[in-house]
């Protein structure tokens, strides 16, 4: 990506451009598509302006050179992969805050408390670790529903009045039918817990429990490249599994003190 700090410095552009230019750049980072009326409009600006800074900087217009630097941004990100091993990476990225603990155990404990249907959906490459999950609340003895691409949404909108959890997982955290189906939840009150690679999604900021494995690339919608966010997710699965099996054993022991 360009040094925009730099160039503002030296003069090749204004506070302005680079300002917009830097905006471009977030976009393309966040894995966001953004056309000139919507950037001038972000910037408060017009789209003669916008044009004249992809000239100034050698482009033939707005789309070159937006194009441009996201052919810049993947090839940096393809430098990054192959300058650390993956598996340090990937040790790295699945480091823990204390939020992220929290997040885990929240879920945990709503599970063990959970009375009535733990919906869980999950579509594409994320109907996997999204039906493994369901498998393994099954044999904890939770009650469950996994709901993928194929199943119709009667599945779900039949057992709404009994569905006491809705635990989605989707890597992008746009998927439309998935957020449609949050968003029938929320309008029944029902608690949403959310496995996500996007922390700005509109999954993510509906969710009540919020669950991420960082991906890397939000532009690889099709998981050609390595990424650490299914590995990841199962990962943390398991270790909501592990919250639970502790949460019983307390409950156990404190049941036979008394």
């Amino acid at each position: 990506m360009a040094d925009v700090t730099k160039a503002i410095k030296n003069g090749s552009l204004t506070a302005l451009e680079g300002t917009i230019l830097a905006d471009i750049e977030a976009q393309i980072h966040q894995g966001k598509k953004v056309g000139i009326r919507e950037m001038a409009a972000r910037n408060f600006t017009s789209t003669t302006t916008i044009i004249r800074l992809a000239k100034k900087l050698g482009y033939q217009g707005f789309t070159d050179m937006y194009y441009a630097l996201m052919k810049e941004a993947e090839n940096g990100r393809q430098e990054q992969w192959e300058a650390v091993p993956f598996l340090e990476r990937f040790t790295e990225n699945m480091r823990e805050s204390e939020n992220d603990y929290a997040q885990l155990t929240s879920l945990a404990e709503t599970l063990c408390q959970c009375k009535g249907i733990v919906y869980i959906c999950g579509m594409g490459f994320s109907s996997f670790p999204a039906d493994y999950f369901c498998k393994k609340l099954l044999v904890q003895g939770v009650t469950c529903i996994f709901s993928g691409a194929e199943e119709s949404s009667g599945i779900f909108e039949n057992n709404l009045a009994s569905i006491n959890l809705f635990i989605a997982v989707s890597k992008s955290g746009e998927t439309p039918k998935i957020v449609e189906r949050v968003r029938r939840a929320q309008a029944g009150n029902i608690r949403i817990a959310a496995f996500t690679g996007n922390a700005k999604s509109t999954l993510a900021k509906a969710s009540d429990i919020l669950i991420k494995m960082e991906d890397e690339d939000l532009n690889d919608d099709r998981n050609l490249k390595p990424c650490f966010f299914f590995a990841g997710i199962l990962l943390k699965m398991e270790q909501v599994i592990l919250e639970m099996q502790r949460i019983k054993k307390n409950e156990k022991t404190k049941k036979n003190k008394k």
